[in-house]
């Protein structure tokens, strides 16, 4: 993202789409395409750390009242 707003306004910039790569006439809105974007992978990512924290949590219960048995 850093990349397309130091980029000229005079270069051409290309989007992919599938097997298709599209020249990009509104900069401003592919901007907030990938801003979108990324901030729907953080969110996911976020979720996916407290899952994983939660499950090695319920597993180091298991492990201790299997090992207390």
């Amino acid at each position: 993202m850093d990349s397309l707003k130091s980029q000229s306004p005079e270069k051409t910039v290309y989007k992919s789409v599938g097997n298709l790569l599209l020249e990009v006439s509104d900069r401003n809105e592919l901007y907030e395409e990938l801003s979108q974007s990324k901030l729907n992978i953080e969110n996911h990512l976020k979720l996916l750390i407290e899952k994983e924290d939660s499950l090695r949590e319920k597993y180091e219960e298991l492990v201790v009242a299997f090992e207390s048995q």
